[in-house]
């Protein structure tokens, strides 16, 4: 393996380790089944040294093949975004 080689293999270690035993991997995997979130065996919780945590891909993935199933209650989008907004809305007219 030449020098280039190294760098290039050196600059990929850093941008991220998959520490299984860290105690926030930990904590957000106990989080995501408790929650019934459901990943490929394929995927990997891993740190990202720019992003921070996320999944990782550890094997070839074909198409078409689930990764992720994510309940819909744990999703955020427009209309849980205007739901949010509504009870704000809400709160500040009922007086209880």
């Amino acid at each position: 393996m030449g020098r280039t080689q190294r760098y290039r293999k050196h600059d990929k270690l850093d941008k991220f380790h998959t520490c299984n035993n860290e105690n926030d991997l930990i904590l957000l995997n106990s989080w995501l089944k408790k929650h019934g979130v459901q990943y490929s065996k394929k995927l990997v919780l891993a740190v990202f040294k720019d992003t921070g945590r996320g999944l990782l891909t550890k094997k070839k993935i074909t198409a078409g093949e689930e990764l992720l199933n994510l309940p819909l209650n744990l999703t955020i989008n427009n209309c849980t975004d205007l739901m949010k907004q509504y009870v704000v809305i809400l709160e500040k007219f009922i007086k209880c």
